[in-house]
């Protein structure tokens, strides 16, 4: 069964943004990390004039910006997302493939919303 995350950012169109950070941490075993993850496709929404950049594990901690907390290097995933101008606004839902270092490859399923 995939991991289903709704993420609270939303994308400007025409915009390339670097806010896409998925925490996994409640997802992976003590002693486990992200080690590598790929967009595989679209589950809903038009992929039409939209990209993304390479999918890799975060090296260093960071802060999440809506909640404040604080994720260690390793248990989370960033990528870009660029919307190109004449994208139609609205939720997307895309499917991401990570592998840890223990387990893999896990679907994990995310919603964004290009406004």
């Amino acid at each position: 069964m995939p991991i289903r995350l709704r993420q609270l950012r939303q994308l400007s169109i025409g915009a390339t943004s670097d806010i896409f950070s998925v925490n996994l941490t409640a997802s992976l075993d003590s002693g486990e990390s992200v080690a590598s993850g790929a967009v595989s496709g679209f589950i809903s929404g038009s992929s039409t004039g939209i990209s993304f950049g390479a999918v890799s594990a975060t090296t260093a901690s960071y802060t999440e910006a809506d909640t404040g907390d604080t994720v260690a290097a390793g248990k989370a995933m960033r990528f870009t997302v660029s919307a190109t101008t004449g994208v139609g606004c609205g939720e997307r839902v895309i499917e991401i493939a990570f592998s840890t270092s223990a387990r893999g490859p896990i679907p994990l399923e995310l919603a964004f919303e290009l406004v």
